[in-house]
């Protein structure tokens, strides 16, 4: 009887110097890849901002068709508060340190909870048209309220002509948010892009 012996194959291992390459090379990938990664996702933060002001108008201006009542977006300049409410008595709605005030709890057709940008993400000073429209609905309606801008939505649909910026602190990505008057429509633009 003859046995066959099986040879088996030799398995070379890796050196320690081989193992101290590759976790060089990944500890020099993560070095430079992580401060791009983390601009992305700051940079980020403007851009969630920006839609999410541009959601709240498109909410205050749906309030205002759906009610037939005049609502308005308030904005603080260089915080990340805001807040939509009826224009009419706003200030039992908007308070100018938080956005909301207690009053607000009671006003269901809105939710004010979530009423504040991304972390360091600010307003800065926009551009807001004064229409002869928009003084005579501030004559009637005291819906200023101190420190606060507002933003004025109609019930068939317009709105004030106005350029909203958000800001990221840290990166200084700024974006800009178009309401076009007529239409009531909004869109987001690159500051950089103009």
């Amino acid at each position: 009887m003859s046995q066959t012996i099986k040879k088996i194959p030799h398995r070379r291992g890796l050196t320690l110097f081989e193992i101290l390459l590759v976790v060089a090379i990944i500890i020099l990938v993560a070095a430079v890849s992580v401060p791009t990664l983390q601009r992305s996702f700051l940079g980020q933060r403007v851009q969630s901002a920006a839609e999410r002001v541009r959601a709240e108008c498109g909410k205050a201006r749906a309030a205002a068709i759906r009610t037939g009542e005049v609502y308005a977006f308030y904005y603080a300049p260089d915080a990340s508060h805001f807040a939509v409410a009826p224009f009419k008595d706003a200030a039992k709605y908007v308070n100018p340190d938080q956005g909301i005030s207690e009053e607000a709890e009671r006003f269901s057709d809105l939710d004010l909870s979530k009423n504040l940008l991304p972390r360091e993400v600010v307003f800065i000073e926009g551009n807001v048209v004064q229409e002869t429209r928009t003084q005579l609905q501030k004559e009637i309606d005291d819906g200023e309220v101190r420190g606060m801008i507002p933003i004025l939505f109609y019930p068939d649909g317009q709105c004030q002509t106005a350029d909203i910026f958000v800001a990221n602190r840290e990166t200084g990505d700024i974006k800009k948010i178009k309401l076009r008057g007529l239409t009531g429509t909004t869109t987001i633009v690159d500051v950089e892009q103009e």
